[in-house]
């Protein structure tokens, strides 16, 4: 499962003119917390997301329950944290919906519970940057808080991979290969994983390498294997690194 999903300047898509709506606020404190143009202050940043979230803007929320959960510019509390990704997700944040997923599903400060994780997950999920659609994936691969479902599964990692997440591209290549929830498809997994290898996927590399070192959807080739291996070992996976 991948880390904490942090909302940055990139989540400001548009800013309505003349409504202060909490967008300003959040951009102002993303430069706070990135040191843009200004000094890195993460107390600032922090009073400036709550400002962002008290006038509803569900990012800055998400914001300041990372900080929360952290002890930037705050003392650290993940029940506050947990408070502020709840409020957030309530006001459509999917960053925020993440965020709380993983709280439920790590059972950080609450009971693990796999249902409810599925469930922010998947409103997460139904926003087009993918977010928690990878995790959600999973769930349906395993059975885990959803009724197994191997082609839901794919329908997930594909819809991952489609908004840029390397590791949704991974596990729906990881299902062509072996003909899970689809038709074993072997040339166009290896495909997938040397894109995700190309985004900076340590394991797509690995899988590359291990698909093309064993003829596996194409004809077999070391020298470009080798090449794949000695990437993920740049990358620190340091168990092809000869």
């Amino acid at each position: 499962m991948k880390g904490i999903v942090l909302a940055g300047l990139a989540a400001l898509s548009a800013v309505i003119s003349g409504c202060d709506n909490g967008a300003n606020d959040f951009q102002e404190a993303s430069r706070y917390m990135l040191g843009s143009g200004v000094a890195k202050d993460f107390a600032k940043a922090a009073a400036l997301f709550k400002q962002s979230c008290d006038k509803g803007f569900g990012d800055g929320c998400s914001n300041l329950g990372i900080f929360y959960e952290n002890g930037y510019g705050v003392t650290k509390d993940p029940r506050k944290a947990l408070e502020y990704y709840a409020h957030g997700c309530g006001i459509k944040s999917p960053i925020a919906c993440d965020n709380l997923g993983r709280f439920y599903a790590q059972g950080i400060v609450v009971l693990k519970d796999p249902v409810k994780a599925a469930e922010y997950f998947e409103r997460s999920c139904s926003d087009k940057k993918g977010l928690g659609c990878v995790e959600l994936g999973s769930y349906y691969l395993n059975g885990e808080g959803v009724e197994q479902d191997e082609k839901k599964a794919l329908e997930y990692f594909r819809r991952a991979c489609n908004s840029d997440i390397k590791e949704g591209c991974f596990d729906m290549g990881k299902l062509y290969h072996d003909g899970i929830g689809t038709k074993q498809d072997l040339a166009f997994s290896l495909e997938v994983f040397q894109n995700a290898c190309k985004n900076g996927l340590a394991a797509a590399c690995v899988a590359a390498g291990d698909q093309l070192s064993k003829g596996e959807g194409t004809e077999p080739n070391p020298s470009q294997a080798a090449i794949y291996y000695n990437t993920a070992c740049q990358m620190g996976y340091t168990k092809v690194c000869h």
